[in-house]
């Protein structure tokens, strides 16, 4: 089986690491790597296959002008942009511009979940479509982040979706 590679794209990944990562590492099983912006995350995801990908819905752009755009159009603020769930859109739905520089494994909806402090009947409708169904909320205890990651293994093995 060897350790599975694990991207967790969340803005707040450093502060929040003693709590939601401590569990992750401890399990021993996996390869926790952090993207902080949502510009970081799809170069990563484009030189890097992972096994699992967290993403939060409340990221920043970094320095795409793309991403950058995106933002500023929704006055400039994590919360309304919610570039987590366009990121996932882009990566997961028909935009050329976007997917013709990943690999294949990271057009698969399967690898995705969100851990967010948005609710799934917020985010629910945006994500759907693109087949994300995989969802947990932060304040779901110290393991959530482990407990997201062992959803998205499962149900890239048939073991189904989760949403809590």
């Amino acid at each position: 089986m060897g350790i599975k590679s694990i991207l967790w794209i969340e803005d707040d990944a450093f502060n929040e690491l003693g709590k939601l990562a401590t569990p992750v590492y401890y399990e021993g099983e996996y390869d926790l790597q952090f993207a902080v912006t949502v510009t970081e995350a799809f170069n990563k995801l484009r030189e890097t296959e992972y096994d699992a990908v967290v993403v939060d819905v409340r990221l920043p752009p970094g320095d795409d002008p793309r991403w950058i755009k995106i933002y500023y159009k929704a006055a400039a603020d994590n919360k309304a942009a919610r570039l987590g769930v366009r990121l996932l859109q882009s990566l997961l739905g028909r935009d050329k511009d976007w997917t013709s520089s990943l690999p294949l494994a990271a057009r698969d909806p399967k690898l995705y979940g969100v851990l967010s402090m948005d609710s799934w009947e917020d985010i629910r409708a945006d994500l759907e479509p693109v087949g994300v169904t995989l969802y947990r909320n932060k304040n779901e205890g110290s393991d959530v982040l482990l407990t997201i990651i062992q959803d998205i293994l499962s149900a890239r093995n048939g073991g189904g979706d989760y949403v809590s």
